[in-house]
Parts: C-alpha cells; structure tokens; sequence
C-alpha cells in the first residue's frame, strides 16, 4: 500500500484579510529546515494556484510522514475557502485539509485552491470630476476578475493620472490601465460590504506656452486659465524687428499686437511677427503753426505695414499732440492737397514732413 504524505506549507499565501491555519489533532511533519541535506525525505513538489486566476499562491516541497491532513489557507476576500483540487477535481483535500483517501502523492504536482466567491465590486468616485468610458462601479465574482480597463475622470483644469485605493495607492494609470503590481487580491482594500471603493487622483494643469520666433523657440509655462506675457524684446538687429505677436504664423504685421490677452486653457504656440525696416528722419508741424516744428526725429519706416509712417495714435506718443490726422511730404514747402506727395513710394530722401491736422 502507498504511503500517504503531508504537504509542508511553509510560506502560506497571505492576503490583506490573515490568513487561519487549520490545527489537526495528532498531525506530525517534518520542519523543511531540518530536512535540509537529506534528498530522501522530500517526496515532491506541489504548486498551489487560484483556480479562478491561474495565480500562484505558494510552491513548496512536500516530505514524507504518517499524516494526512495538508494545512490550508482561511478565507480571502470575498471568497470562502473550499479545499485543494487537482485539474480534474478528481483528487483533493477538503476544507479542514483532510486528504482524500483517492490522494496519492509521489510526483510533483498542481493543486487549485478551491473558493466559493461571494459578490463583490469595485466603485469609482470622480471627487467632483467627470467619469468617462464606463460606468461608476464594476460588479465582479472576485477582486482578481479586475477588468483589462478602469473608466477615466475628466476635471477642468486638472490631469487625470489613475485612481487610488482607500489606503492611498495608485492602481491605475492616467490611461485607466489597472496596476496589477498594486492592485491585486494581496493588496486591495475592500469594506464589510466587499465594496473597493476609488477615487479619482488629479494634479493641476500647467499648459505649456511656445513662444516661436521662426528660427528657434522658447517656452514657459503657465497655470490653467492663467496669462502669459509676451517677450518684450523685439530683437531690433538695425534692419528687422520683431513687430507683435500672433496666434498665427502668417499674420500682417498690422495686425499684431505686443499683448497677449486669451487666458492659455492648453499648451498654446505664439508667433513673433516680424518686419524690414529703414531708419529715416522726420520733422512734424501743426497745421496751424507751420513755421515751427513740434518733434523732429529718427523712426522706422516699415516695408510691409499699410501705414509705414506714425498714425495719429503713434503721433500722440512721440509729441503729445492728439491729432485727427497727418499729411506727409517729400519737401519741406508744403504742397497743395491735389498734391498730395506719396513718401511711402520715395524714401530716399533724407527727411520726411509732416504736418498734423484737426477737422
């Protein structure tokens, strides 16, 4: 007749609820330890998984003795404990880890931890975001039948970036992919009512601002709905300057500005706008006063703004004078309205005058 063995567990599968050792009256074995060096006692080794999930709870070598009872784990959560099976539930140990009489061991072996599953769930909570791609709780039959996909949350302002459980570990990433390193039956946190309740983990969005001068970029970034500055250097080389700034690469220089205004919602590119320029100088008179000049000096005659020379707003800046408008000239001796000079078409000339009016 064979000898019947006993299974020596000695690292047994551990879960966030203790696992119980069932005591058997009588029962003897032989500590691995004391096994050491003598080949002879070790009879096989068995390798215990979930049946549910094909994980690995424990391996472990098994050496001979007169008893038949193999110590098995308490319960875990959500499932009750129903024994030891093989592949073909053909051979066990039940739950009080009784052998069964058809249990023959002398090979190595795979057993199944056999567990009666209560229902369970896991529930996510957006703490005040928006839940997206799935619904707020997963109904499940056992915490490793976790899905291949966890929903996402949206918050204005905010960056998903996974969910936590109730002990304040990640797992999940921002994608809702579940961390099974971190979120597994040996780690999960899951209430009397088999409730795993997660909560939606954000940090604040800081979009990022381009600021992209044509031939190299800098950048920065900026809190959600925040304002960002525009540089103020414009880069004056003596013939090209940087004019405004855009959202567009392509804008007329007319109608860039040097403020940027739009609070920045997501990462933003900004363009500098840039004009040719020719150094010229001017003399301006008032309409009234024509024989005293009331501002002479250098400026900047643009090659691509419609207006090359001051407009009535610049005018005000240079001298003071708010002007309706400004008529500008070739020679100092001024023309009739009829003949009226284009500078714009002649800037070869040394000096320009103008002469400021008012309706």
């Amino acid at each position: 007749m064979k000898k019947k063995i006993l299974a020596i567990l000695a690292g047994i599968f551990v879960t966030s609820a203790a696992f119980a050792l069932v005591a058997c009256s009588g029962e003897t074995y032989i500590e691995p330890e004391k096994a050491a060096g003598n080949a002879d006692l070790v009879v096989a080794t068995v390798t215990v998984l979930n049946e549910k999930t094909n994980r690995v709870i424990f391996e472990e070598k098994l050496f001979s003795d007169s008893g038949n009872y193999l110590k098995v784990p308490g319960n875990i959560n959500g499932a009750t404990f129903l024994g030891y099976v093989n592949a073909n539930e053909t051979e066990y140990f039940d739950v009080s880890g009784k052998q069964d009489d058809n249990l023959i061991i002398n090979k190595d072996i795979t057993l199944y931890a056999h567990y009666k599953y209560k229902p369970c769930k896991i529930s996510f909570n957006a703490v005040g975001g928006t839940l997206y791609g799935g619904d707020d709780t997963i109904n499940l039959y056992y915490m490793d039948d976790v899905p291949a996909q966890f929903p996402t949350a949206e918050y204005e302002g905010k960056i998903f970036k996974g969910w936590k459980d109730q002990s304040g570990n990640l797992v999940s990433d921002g994608n809702g992919t579940p961390k099974y390193i971190e979120f597994n039956a040996d780690n999960y946190t899951i209430d009397s009512n088999y409730e795993c309740k997660l909560k939606a983990y954000f940090e604040d969005y800081y979009p990022t601002v381009i600021f992209d001068y044509g031939d190299y970029v800098e950048s920065t970034t900026v809190a959600y709905k925040g304002y960002v500055n525009v540089p103020s250097d414009n880069k004056d080389n003596g013939s090209r300057v940087i004019v405004g700034w855009s959202d567009y690469a392509n804008t007329n220089p007319n109608d860039a500005t040097m403020s940027y205004n739009k609070p920045i919602t997501e990462d933003t590119t900004i363009y500098a706008i840039w004009d040719t320029y020719e150094t010229v100088t001017i003399e301006l008179y008032d309409e009234n006063s024509p024989n005293n000049w009331i501002y002479r000096g250098s400026i900047k005659v643009f090659k691509k703004k419609d207006s090359q020379f001051p407009t009535t707003a610049e005018l005000y800046d240079l001298c003071g004078r708010d002007f309706d408008g400004v008529a500008w000239y070739t020679k100092q001796s001024r023309l009739p309205e009829s003949n009226v000079e284009s500078p714009k078409q002649d800037t070869s000339a040394e000096t320009f005058y103008g002469f400021g009016y008012y309706y």
